[in-house]
């Protein structure tokens, strides 16, 4: 994490902020850290181009950005006008949050600029001014971010590679801004695990082009050059809510996973300009490495066995490559049919059930807590669970809390309604589905059993 003071106050001095855009000239070495990452990726490209012929390469390009601090070229602010920032629409602590799974934001608070505000531990809120500038600035880091992955990918076009070069683009993790009265990255909130994923491959998802015609580097900074008004569409949906009547536990209709989670994994929607067809499927991180593998024409590793501990090479995820043909293949006007993974996972650790300043990243030896989570097409289940931080097991009837959301209904995760009757029989099916695992969400992609 960047904590040196290089972020400038009013005063004139130097501080480790939060917010920080800055003039790049006065910074050390006149650049900041991802300008540089680009620069050698770049230079890396056009030297490989001289020095070989044709053989294959591996390169990875981690950017910071949007990582806090929020240090980014401050000409990005032009972009976002103040009057055009609005806060996350659901910007106060959900009702029916158990505290268990709320976190303290205290990343944040180790900031100077936050400190100076002087806010309450766990639950603050942050003032409403400040969260407005902290969104400005998210969105202007972003679109700094934008910009260097534009000029790496126009130089992957010109040096020649765009033709048989697989990329793939991804986030490690979301971040909240606002949403839930929470900030950063550490919980189970969709906002928080749901991540960017795009991945190009030469051929099937885009057609094949003469160097310098594929990636076409677009500078966000030239609508302020040539005198074209920015504008920028917030990024917080309209929150529609709950009607009353779910809050009330009375005798509504008793749901089930099979009505609650029925959209059907056939529903593919065609583009008529593109002849793309779309398809609505789950997919983790965990699927990279054997996606790649296989389009790369490498072994694809093995799922691992119940018992991993012994092996080299194995992986939880699947080839995403039947999901991209089953998209981009329009050799046939008959709609395929495929099976795909049920659910996606995630976990995060507490040490306590109340909030508390190491919540956010408990060292090992104080897990006390796991909150596993579930997220399906339409609802995402948590549990949170006792942890033995020494045998790295669950124990799934030391139970401390639950959380149910249904997004056809909340896709803003703010109604937990694990306890409303009505629900009772879905939760006990979701609670069934998650302590399966991984494996049985996973049976049938590919056509393939998990040991």
């Amino acid at each position: 994490m960047d904590i040196t003071q290089v972020c400038p106050g009013p005063d004139g001095r130097r501080y480790m902020n939060l917010v920080c855009p800055v003039d790049v000239k006065t910074q050390p070495g006149g650049t900041l850290p991802d300008i540089e990452s680009t620069d050698f990726a770049i230079r890396f490209l056009k030297n490989y181009s001289l020095e070989t012929k044709g053989k294959p390469f591996f390169l990875a390009v981690g950017y910071q950005k949007p990582h806090i601090p929020l240090k980014y070229p401050k000409e990005y602010l032009a972009l976002y006008p103040l009057s055009n920032i609005s806060l996350a629409k659901d910007n106060t602590y959900p009702v029916n949050l158990p505290p268990v799974a709320w976190n303290p934001w205290t990343d944040l608070r180790e900031r100077d600029d936050v400190k100076n505000l002087n806010i309450s531990l766990p639950y603050g809120p942050i003032p409403l001014d400040f969260q407005l500038l902290i969104r400005q600035s998210y969105y202007a880091a972003t679109s700094y971010m934008d910009n260097e992955v534009g000029r790496l990918l126009a130089a992957v076009d010109a040096t020649g590679h765009a033709n048989n070069t697989v990329i793939v683009f991804f986030g490690d993790h979301g971040w909240s801004l606002g949403e839930h009265q929470e900030w950063s990255k550490y919980s189970n909130f969709e906002v928080s695990v749901n991540v960017p994923l795009i991945i190009y491959v030469p051929g099937m998802t885009a057609s094949l082009a003469s160097p310098g015609r594929t990636f076409h580097h677009i500078n966000p900074l030239d609508a302020l050059i040539t005198n074209h008004e920015p504008t920028h569409e917030s990024t917080a949906l309209k929150y529609e809510g709950f009607a009353k009547s779910l809050y009330v536990d009375n005798d509504l209709p008793k749901f089930t996973l099979s009505s609650l989670d029925s959209k059907d994994s056939s529903d593919i929607l065609n583009n008529d300009e593109t002849s793309i067809r779309y398809r609505y499927e789950l997919v983790e991180l965990v699927d990279i490495f054997p996606t790649l593998s296989q389009l790369a024409g490498l072994q694809v590793p093995l799922t691992c066995p119940v018992n991993s501990s012994t092996s080299i090479f194995c992986t939880e995820g699947v080839s995403l490559v039947p999901l991209l043909t089953l998209a981009f293949d329009n050799s046939s006007s008959d709609e395929p049919s495929i099976k795909w993974k049920s659910a996606v996972f995630s976990q995060y650790p507490r040490p306590s059930d109340f909030p508390m300043d190491n919540s956010d990243e408990p060292s090992l030896h104080d897990i006390q807590i796991m909150g596993y989570s579930m997220k399906t097409v339409n609802y995402s289940y948590t549990e949170w669970v006792g942890f033995d931080p020494h045998s790295f097991t669950m124990n799934w009837s030391d139970y401390h809390a639950r959380e149910l959301y249904i997004h056809d209904l909340d896709p803003f995760e703010n109604n937990n309604v694990v306890s409303l009757r009505q629900y009772q029989s879905l939760v006990d099916e979701l609670s069934q589905k998650l302590h399966d695992g991984w494996r049985h969400a996973f049976v049938g992609a590919q056509g393939d059993n998990p040991p």
